[in-house]
């Protein structure tokens, strides 16, 4: 994380992960390779104290709160979030944004 970001607490650097199968724009129109695409999550470092026994967890990111499952990524950094690129269900997020992780989304 470069030395002017400052993550505080449920802060966590979002960042995009892409995958062999789904993460291309048109991969999912193929149905073999939609079968082998991920679900939609949200992915922490294993050592991440926000990551309670594989629940789910919500955030804001480009106007939308997602509630998604936190899947534990082993490499990825300290402070970083990982969501995947391209996968139904996910929309799109113009990434790293800085987000704050909840337990839950605040419908106002």
């Amino acid at each position: 994380i470069s030395q002017g970001v400052q993550i505080d607490g449920s802060q966590r650097l979002l960042i995009g992960i892409y995958h062999i199968f789904g993460s291309e724009e048109l991969s999912m129109f193929s149905p073999g390779i939609a079968r082998q695409a991920p679900a939609p999550y949200i992915a922490l470092n294993p050592q991440d104290p926000l990551i309670s026994n594989g629940g789910e967890v919500s955030f804001t990111a480009g106007g939308v709160c997602l509630t998604l499952p936190v899947k534990a990524l082993p490499g990825l950094p300290e402070n970083i979030a990982g969501l995947p690129a391209g996968l139904p269900g996910v929309p799109f997020v113009s990434l790293p944004v800085l987000v704050t992780i909840s337990t839950g989304c605040d419908h106002d």
